[in-house]
């Protein structure tokens, strides 16, 4: 089986009152996505993380919640993973996500077939989802093509 998941922010307090996430607290809610994820995800299948899984002091964050996380994971990064290749020194933190369990990291993924139609798998969205909005990271945002 093949899953697509992202915006964990493990270990990101705020994260709940900014998305309106049930939560009482931010161990609560990790506790709670690392619960869910393994109900539904086997040790054989792929999980593709489309950004921000981590937040906080990720040395703590990544070896507490994406550890336990079951699957084969592959990171695809966003802009709050450390790792991410628009941040600073992103060469200088890969191995700390690999050491918590991300079995690759793939910074370009190839598009693919989703419901039917070709899609690109990135954290950012798309040009045209949101075009009242400021472009934040431009230039990681993909053309809706």
């Amino acid at each position: 089986m093949r899953w697509w998941t992202s915006d964990h922010h493990f270990g990101h307090a705020k994260i709940i009152g900014y998305s309106g996430r049930p939560f009482a607290d931010e161990p609560s809610m990790s506790r709670a996505l690392v619960e869910r994820h393994n109900d539904v995800v086997d040790d054989g299948d792929e999980v593709w993380i489309l950004g921000d899984v981590a937040m906080g002091d990720r040395s703590v964050t990544l070896a507490a919640y994406v550890a336990r996380l079951r699957g084969i994971k592959i990171l695809v990064p966003g802009n709050h993973d450390l790792c991410w290749a628009g941040g600073r020194s992103p060469e200088m933190h890969t191995d700390l996500y690999l050491a918590a369990g991300i079995d690759r990291i793939v910074h370009k993924p190839n598009r693919v077939r989703l419901a039917g139609k070709k899609v690109r798998l990135s954290h950012f969205p798309y040009r045209a989802e949101a075009p009242e909005a400021p472009e934040r990271f431009a230039q990681w945002r993909h053309e809706d093509t």
